[in-house]
């Protein structure tokens, strides 16, 4: 596992990388480093899985999650205001939107978001 992570973080160019059994592990582990009560803006229709357990994790006031159209963009900034994170999934499950990476990451940094890829 320590060589994968980092054969990964070599071609990503990261300084490490953190391998989970699942992409819902992997989901549920970024989602732990944020602190309790941050604010995320999720897609409406993101995966399943992780649609649910945001809404767990809100309901637990764990964090405070906002769903919103990815594509509908004055909503995405309307929703940015304070919040710590934007989780972005293209395309979407299962209704396959695209949504422009780009265009969300520099709304979320003008918004004072941290954007990171992972």
């Amino acid at each position: 596992r320590d060589q994968l992570g980092a054969a990964l973080a070599e071609l990503e160019d990261g300084a490490g990388a953190v391998i989970t059994a699942s992409g819902m592990a992997a989901i549920a582990l970024t989602l732990e480093l944020l602190p309790t009560g941050a604010a995320v803006v999720a897609p409406a229709d993101c995966y399943g899985g992780t649609y649910r357990l945001l809404q767990r994790l809100a309901a637990k006031q764990r964090l405070n999650v906002v769903f919103v159209d990815q594509t509908a963009t004055a909503a995405v900034a309307d929703a940015l205001a304070g919040a710590q994170m934007l989780w972005i999934e293209t395309p979407t499950n299962p209704l396959l939107r695209v949504v422009d990476i780009a265009k969300l990451c520099q709304m979320a940094r003008d918004a004072g978001t941290k954007a990171r890829r992972t």
